[in-house]
């Protein structure tokens, strides 16, 4: 297998192709920036590599070899030797749940030598849960995440061998020889007392200790800011 990154930047564009370009298989594409949903986007990656599926996604930060890039658009290239892939999209439409469009993607993509799906999902407009759950009824071992944008929790992109578009899911299926292996980190750190949720539906929360989730939450975050912001001057 082969893999290497590309970068694009307002400046320069894109960077320098590897030297399989025009045989590569796979393209994952990760960007916080506005181009990601242009079409012009999409056209100039199918120009570079006209045989590849070209999958990825709007994102909070991507990751480019060891670093986090925020403005620029990372692709990585990949060159499978031993195995296949294909690609099943489908856009959120009125009516059905994220479960049963979840349901779609593996039944698309079924085939007895499939190994495993990577899955990408606008992450606004699809409930993750639901999604995951309709996934999950094949049996076979799925990876993948929803959509970033950035800090501002307004509207997320995923590209499927297609121009980026919003309310899309997308599932990648690898066949045949083929191991995958995968992991997963947070940086997130708990702060404050234990707590318990008094009042839900789903993966939504609505009440925190019997009080407004959402006021709680935002009190508890400006006492940590204030917090921090003692410990600075302090230190100042």
């Amino acid at each position: 297998m082969q893999v290497s990154q590309i970068r694009w930047s307002k400046n320069s564009g894109w960077g320098l192709l590897p030297n399989y370009n025009a045989t590569a298989q796979l393209v994952l594409v990760f960007a916080d920036n506005d181009y990601f949903q242009t079409d012009a986007c999409y056209l100039e990656l199918r120009e570079r590599f006209p045989k590849a599926h070209i999958i990825g996604c709007s994102s909070s930060g991507s990751i480019a070899g060891v670093e986090i890039t925020d403005p620029d658009i990372v692709a990585t290239v990949v060159n499978l030797e031993h195995s296949k892939i294909r690609v099943a999209t489908v856009d959120l439409v009125s009516g059905k749940c994220a479960s049963e469009l979840g349901k779609q993607l593996m039944d698309e993509l079924a085939s007895p030598d499939l190994k495993h799906v990577f899955v990408l999902s606008d992450g606004q407009l699809v409930n993750g849960s639901d999604l995951a759950m309709g996934l999950n009824q094949a049996g076979f071992p799925v990876t993948g995440g929803l959509a970033g944008d950035g800090t501002r929790f307004g509207k997320t992109w995923v590209m499927g061998d297609a121009s980026s578009k919003s309310g899309r899911i997308v599932a990648l299926g690898f066949y045949g020889a083929v191991t995958i292996k995968s992991g997963c980190f947070a940086g997130w750190e708990g702060f404050g007392a234990d707590r318990i949720v008094t009042k839900s539906k789903g993966n939504i929360v609505y009440e925190i200790d019997n009080q407004p989730a959402l006021a709680l939450y935002k009190n508890i975050l400006e006492n940590k800011r204030q917090t921090c912001q003692r410990v600075a001057y302090a230190f100042h």
